[in-house]
């Protein structure tokens, strides 16, 4: 049980010192499987839908390069884990309507960076949320202080799970928190992460948890899953071989945007997930995947992954001048989206324009602290003036 309510103006204000500190971030189908059972997934496909409503439903939305899932539990009760970017959130509310909800139980907004917490304040303004689950690792960004302040000024209660934690959402599901924040985390490392059991049935959320936090989980969780929402966009710095090896999913979803500058999905992490005999993968770029289990068995409807692979993370993304991001011109969070800059040296880059001026090559971006030649090979495909 979690019992860690936060006074959340004591949060907002810690969190604001911090700012002013550092002024000084493919075909649809329907797949039916048994749960534990590794054979060929076209062997286990139904000629109906097996799973009646009353089940569990997990409907991993369309929200582009981001991500945004919800929970619906066999009792009713709903779950919300991320909200998309500030753009999306409009259609995270617009999708959660249409299909029927009403309030939200719990909002987990799994880290802090935009695009999973973007969406978060549309959700908030249109729904009646019981309570906010965050990992408890703050960022300084303007998207950051807005949803912190619309906790505060509507009193939504605030929680900072720890790992090992239990989320009481529905008696019917056992929800462990197997990775949160954790002093000296970055925002990715700090994401909540969350392994559901309903009876026979097991399904794992990372947000952007990388190497370091999914190596806690495998030390201390049993976290095998019959379907892994795969983190971090398919990035190769998620889903590590041996995080996978535990895992074991039958099946995978990711949550990408089409033509996405990152290359996501990596071709290492497909390449990975087919050798721990992950039988399909699903992808989100032209609609939601909903899973639906009754507990024994589960379904999968939406469109699978049958496209070559992306680009290697080692490989440089595919840009053109309209996608190139402007170092002279682009604001803190924009920045953020680079290669190799976080929201420390975004500030960075914005303090040495406002002491310099504009910057006159991209090569001059190598001055600001932080950005030496390894970083600066990265990003300069990804950078203009």
């Amino acid at each position: 049980m979690m019992n860690r309510i936060i006074n959340k103006k004591c949060i907002l204000m810690v969190f604001l010192v911090a700012l002013s500190l550092l002024v000084g971030g493919c075909g649809a189908t329907t797949d039916s499987l048994s749960p534990s059972e590794k054979t060929s997934t076209e062997d286990k496909l139904a000629k109906d839908p097996i799973i009646e409503t009353g089940g569990l439903e997990i409907h991993h939305l369309n929200v582009d390069q981001a991500d945004s899932t919800l929970i619906i539990t066999p009792n009713g009760k709903s779950m919300l884990i991320d909200a998309g970017e500030r753009s999306s959130g409009e259609k995270v509310v617009q999708y959660l309507k249409q299909i029927g909800i009403s309030s939200i139980d719990k909002l987990v907004i799994t880290h802090a960076h935009e695009d999973h917490l973007g969406g978060a304040v549309a959700v908030m303004n249109n729904f009646a949320v019981g309570e906010v689950l965050d990992s408890g690792i703050p960022h300084t960004s303007e998207t950051y202080i807005d949803y912190l302040s619309y906790i505060d000024e509507h009193d939504i209660d605030f929680v900072v799970p720890r790992a090992g934690d239990m989320i009481n959402l529905d008696s019917e599901l056992d929800i462990v928190v197997v990775n949160s924040g954790q002093e000296g985390d970055d925002l990715n490392n700090a994401s909540i992460s969350l392994h559901i059991t309903y009876n026979d049935f097991t399904y794992l959320t990372t947000g952007d948890a990388e190497e370091a936090a999914e190596k806690r989980m495998v030390n201390h969780f049993n976290i095998k899953s019959d379907v892994l929402k795969v983190g971090h966009h398919g990035s190769a710095t998620s889903s590590e071989s041996f995080f996978l090896e535990e895992v074991n999913p039958s099946v995978a979803i990711i949550s990408y945007g089409e033509g996405n500058s990152y290359g996501h999905p990596h071709v290492e992490v497909l390449e990975r997930l087919t050798t721990v005999g992950t039988n399909r993968v699903y992808h989100t770029i032209r609609g939601p995947i909903v899973v639906k289990s009754d507990g024994l068995q589960f379904e999968v409807t939406g469109e699978a992954y049958t496209a070559e692979p992306s680009a290697s993370i080692d490989e440089k993304p595919n840009t053109t001048n309209e996608n190139l991001i402007n170092i002279n011109t682009a604001d803190y969070e924009t920045l953020q989206i680079i290669t190799g800059v976080g929201d420390v040296i975004a500030q960075r880059i914005i303090d040495y324009r406002n002491v310099h001026g504009a910057f006159k090559s991209i090569e001059e971006i190598k001055k600001v602290s932080g950005i030496g030649d390894a970083t600066y090979q990265k990003m300069s495909d990804e950078i203009t003036i």
